[in-house]
């Protein structure tokens, strides 16, 4: 698994949590400095058999930019703080997705791109498996149903997106993130070949995740300036969708 692999936090720990609520998730990582999940499935090769053409699901994701302020001053007045921290957050998704609209940022165009990109540069054929997810944020709860010929695999994922920041305290600049959930199935029954979770650009130090480290070149020290330089701001997306989409297929080298 190369890389990804290396920089797993300790996989021996159990975890609570599915891929339901990413985001949330993801925003509680933020706040206490922790994460947990389903106990990642490493990939087996001789369970999984001779993988030459896998089929991508249709992924899940919030489709929306996100613009995360992971600690504010609002948290600290209950509910009137919450509901500040909201609204300023809901301005700030509103002008980066306007920002990425205006260079006609297609998020999931590049991550779908980016993921091909990365299988096939290892050897596999890929082709696309239309499914309908009742749920955006979770796998798909029964593959049974997805038909798809001559396929060897399901590759299955859910992402986010956007830019965060650790907090308005000391030193704490935007900068890109994507964390995503991936599985890998068996057609014929279902099962579980690999699962795990990767984190671009995660904070405080989550166990039991691929976290894979932020390119420093992008990096903004206040929302105001992941604004101010809009095609910086949409390259900065385009470093961490190809990092983590290729963190996808090592994990199942």
């Amino acid at each position: 698994m190369g890389g990804a692999q290396a920089a797993r936090g300790e996989m021996g720990v159990s975890m609570t949590f599915g891929v339901r609520g990413l985001l949330a998730a993801m925003v509680m990582l933020c706040v206490s400095g922790c994460v947990s999940g389903p106990t990642a499935v490493p990939f087996d090769s001789t369970q999984a058999g001779k993988i030459k053409t896998i089929g991508i699901l249709t992924p899940g994701t919030s489709a929306e930019p996100r613009a995360i302020l992971a600690t504010t001053v609002g948290q600290s007045f209950g509910l009137i703080g919450a509901i500040i921290d909201a609204g300023m957050q809901e301005s700030r998704e509103s002008d980066l997705k306007a920002l990425l609209n205006g260079q006609n940022y297609d998020a999931r165009a590049k991550y779908l791109a980016d993921l091909k990109a990365s299988l096939e540069a290892r050897g596999y054929k890929v082709v696309d498996v239309p499914v309908a997810r009742t749920d955006q944020s979770d796998f798909k709860k029964s593959y049974l149903e997805v038909s798809a010929s001559g396929v060897d695999a399901y590759l299955d994922t859910v992402y986010h997106y956007g830019y965060i920041s650790a907090g308005v305290v000391g030193s704490a600049p935007y900068r890109p993130f994507v964390y995503l959930g991936c599985r890998l199935v068996k057609p014929s029954d279902g099962s579980v070949l690999m699962e795990d979770r990767i984190y671009y650009n995660a904070l405080n130090n989550p166990k039991n995740v691929v976290t894979l480290p932020p390119d420093p070149a992008y990096v903004f020290p206040d929302f105001a300036d992941v604004t101010r330089d809009p095609k910086k701001t949409a390259e900065g997306l385009d470093v961490a969708f190809k990092a983590s989409t290729t963190a996808i297929v090592q994990l199942i080298q």
